[in-house]
């Protein structure tokens, strides 16, 4: 009797272990939502013991997208306080597991994630380094455009070609320290097989012009950030420079494949679609809200979200948060009569792609309101008679964005990039879009704001 007793616990302890074994089996062969290889990621990246000579540590954000067929990306290089950080994010990304790539449209379907580093140091390495609380800056080149290209450009243009090359091509690597004063400092160029090349980039990377630099903390303190960048060198015959082609890494990379479905949505398309031949959408949402013509007694955000189809027709339309039948029918209409589309691109196929379409209409006696509501005379009044009087919306009716060099204060006093466009114009979209939300009861919040925008 003993003997079967132990022959059916043995049996059933098997059977539960093959149980255990088979869930745990299929959990790891079913693919991640893109959420969970969101967080894969950040569980999976660590502090590099190559950062330790940084002397600094702190949160960095990276853009991340999905291809259709399911491999997260970065969508641009981060700016990280140095080259081991920036690898770090690289080798996980690049690892990740394939998910389920988002069901959304183009404009929502890059995540910015936030990696705080100096939260991975450990308690024995803490004394050594310096651990940033808040995001810092980006340093900034001087010129529109992502910076880390435009020195690379500049450095393209400002060396001297040697005279003894002739179809040559080569990929160097130029390493360089934005210093605390935004001095370009600590410059090499390594990886080149030709001594006379290198020398000749290495002395006019060493006459590199200065750049803003990276600013962390709510007083704005400059910190140093270590840059290395791959650059491509082609030199045609005659010792004549080709125009010079930018380096990818594959982790950068969207898939150039297209899927072979025609009636899958791509949310990441290689090339967004273009309306009216452009892939800025501002005329669109500006036509479409003033043919929509819709009137409201108070503030109202209605959204849209629509399909643009291979032959650039739009098709699934569909209105939400519209105060009545009317608003969504007039804007509905406005948005089928602004369809002049051209399809979204992927693997040089014409594929489909959505879109959402968000647009705020306003009282029309608001505007006359606004108008009137300027104090007398500037500086008049303490900060927290603007913040009875007008509350957040001082901000966007006086702030000025020279007042401090492209920085945004979080709700807990950090700061980050100032919601300005690159031509001074504050940017309510971004603001928005990216949940710096003015809270109303943090009147110490307001304080620092009115600070930096505006005295």
């Amino acid at each position: 009797m003993k003997n079967i007793s132990f022959i059916v616990i043995f049996l059933f302890c098997s059977l539960s272990l093959q149980a255990q074994e088979s869930a745990k089996a299929q959990e790891q062969s079913s693919p991640l939502t893109f959420e969970q290889a969101l967080q894969w990621v950040q569980s999976n990246i660590r502090f590099p013991n190559e950062a330790l000579g940084y002397k600094a540590a702190g949160i960095e954000t990276i853009a991340i997208s999905a291809t259709w067929d399911g491999r997260l990306f970065l969508v641009y290089r981060p700016n990280t306080l140095g080259v081991a950080y920036e690898d770090e994010i690289k080798r996980v990304v690049a690892a990740a597991p394939r998910c389920i790539p988002p069901v959304c449209s183009f404009n929502d379907a890059v995540t910015n994630l936030q990696v705080d580093f100096g939260a991975l140091v450990t308690a024995r390495v803490q004394r050594h380094i310096n651990i940033l609380k808040t995001p810092h800056t980006l340093p900034d080149f001087g010129k529109p455009g992502n910076s880390r290209e435009n020195m690379l450009d500049w450095l393209y243009g400002n060396f001297s070609v040697p005279g003894s090359l002739d179809q040559y091509c080569d990929t160097v690597k130029v390493n360089y320290t934005i210093d605390a004063e935004g001095q370009v400092t600590n410059t090499s160029v390594s990886e080149c097989r030709n001594p006379v090349l290198q020398k000749s980039l290495d002395a006019a990377l060493r006459r590199a012009p200065a750049w803003r630099p990276a600013m962390t903390g709510i007083n704005g303190n400059a910190v140093p950030v270590v840059v290395s960048d791959r650059m491509i060198v082609h030199i045609d015959g005659g010792s004549r420079m080709l125009p010079r082609k930018p380096y990818t890494e594959p982790v950068y990379c969207n898939s150039s494949t297209a899927p072979d479905d025609p009636h899958i949505i791509v949310s990441s398309p290689e090339v967004r679609p273009k309306y009216n031949g452009k892939e800025t959408y501002m005329t669109f949402n500006t036509n479409v809200g003033n043919d929509a013509g819709i009137e409201v007694d108070r503030r109202t955000t209605i959204t849209a979200t629509f399909v643009t189809e291979t032959d650039g027709s739009i098709s699934n339309l569909t209105v939400y948060n519209a105060p009545d039948s009317t608003a969504a029918l007039k804007l509905g209409s406005a948005i089928l009569s602004n369809a002049q589309w051209s399809p979204a691109v992927q693997g040089y196929k014409p594929v489909r792609s959505a879109y959402r379409f968000t647009a705020t209409f306003y009282p029309k006696s608001n505007s006359t309101l606004v108008a009137k509501a300027v104090p007398p005379k500037r500086n008049s009044l303490s900060p927290q008679d603007y913040y009875a009087t007008f509350g957040k919306y001082w901000l966007f009716l006086n702030s000025d964005s020279y007042k401090t060099d492209y920085r945004y204060i979080y709700p807990n006093g950090g700061v980050v990039q100032y919601p300005f466009d690159r031509y001074g114009l504050f940017n309510y979209g971004n603001f928005n879009s990216n949940g710096y939300i003015f809270n109303n009861n943090q009147r110490s919040y307001f304080n620092n704001l009115f600070d930096f925008y505006s005295r």
